[in-house]
Parts: C-alpha cells; sequence; structure tokens
C-alpha cells in the first residue's frame, strides 16, 4: 500500500472531470462524492450548473395599488428580477429584502422590465421601510417607469447601493 501524500504534493485539476472522486470531511468521518454528484445536487437549474454566469430571472407581474415584498424562498437566491406591468396607470411599492441579513450581505440583485411599463406604470423600488435602511444613503424609492428600464444593487450588510442602472 502506498504512503498516502500531503496535499500540496497532489496535482492541480482545472477542468474536473464527472468521474473524478472528491473527499468531504465531516466531524471525524472522511467520504467521498463524484464531481458529477456533486454537480447535480447543487441549487439552480441546469443552465445554471452548466454556465455559472448565466442569470435565471424570476417572472414578477405587477399592477397598481399593490405592495410586493421580496423576501421568503422565492426571492432569497434570486440575482434578477423581471418585472412586468399588468392592468391600467398606476404606483406600485416594491420593497427591497434587509439589507443586514447574512444572505444579503455582499449581494446584487439585477431589475429589468419589459415594454409593458411606460411612465404612467410605476413601480418604486424602496428600502425596508422602519429599519432605516436606504438605498443611495436615502430612504426615497428609486422609480421604474420606463419600458426595459434596468438597475442593479448591491447591499453592503448595512445599506443598499444603485451600482448600475440603465434607462
Amino acid at each position: 500500500m502506498s504512503k498516502p501524500r500531503r496535499i500540496s504534493e497532489l496535482k492541480v485539476e482545472l477542468t474536473p472531470q464527472e468521474s473524478d472522486l472528491l473527499a468531504i470531511v465531516s466531524e471525524n468521518e472522511t467520504k467521498r462524492i463524484s464531481f458529477g454528484t456533486l454537480k447535480e445536487n447543487l441549487p439552480g437549474s441546469a443552465a445554471d450548473k452548466a454556465n455559472n454566469t448565466y442569470l435565471v430571472p424570476v417572472n414578477l407581474t405587477v399592477s397598481g395599488s399593490n405592495d410586493v415584498y421580496l423576501t421568503g424562498s422565492l426571492y432569497e437566491n434570486t440575482q434578477m428580477i423581471k418585472l412586468s406591468w399588468s392592468g391600467g396607470s398606476g404606483n406600485m411599492n416594491l420593497y427591497l429584502p434587509d439589507c443586514t441579513t447574512t444572505t444579503n450581505t455582499n449581494r446584487a440583485i439585477r431589475f429589468i422590465c419589459d415594454s409593458t411599463f411606460d411612465t404612467a406604470t410605476r413601480s418604486e423600488l424602496t428600502p425596508l421601510s422602519g429599519s432605516s435602511q436606504t438605498l443611495d444613503g436615502s430612504s426615497s424609492p428609486y422609480t421604474i417607469n420606463k419600458a426595459y428600464e434596468g438597475i442593479m444593487v448591491w447591499s453592503d450588510g448595512t445599506e443598499w447601493f444603485r451600482i448600475q442602472t440603465k434607462a
């Protein structure tokens, strides 16, 4: 039987194969898993797994006079939200999640809207009320009211920052 080698002595593998085995250390036990099995069991769609930079949006249809809170399991790991407007003219509030949680610290969220938006349909992207959280240092909302408008926000764990906009 050959003597075990140190990790620093192992060959570096930059493109693992499906059948390659990986070690998983759990408490006092070391287990193995194939790279293919590990990849299949990661969260996300097949497209996400095939290309880590691929963004799959959550589609959200909004309408006037309603509030949407971007909390809960549906939005917890969402990186992109595509907005569509339904109905007549109006205003609605789209509340950002709590930027102080571990899930939202160092998190970016992209918002895009389709052709159903115009100047008479407004989504107000708003920091969580009652918690003194801000978006670019302000508790005022960012208004989305143009077709194909987009914004990306990022949280440092204290507040939200607008890091990119498209109008």
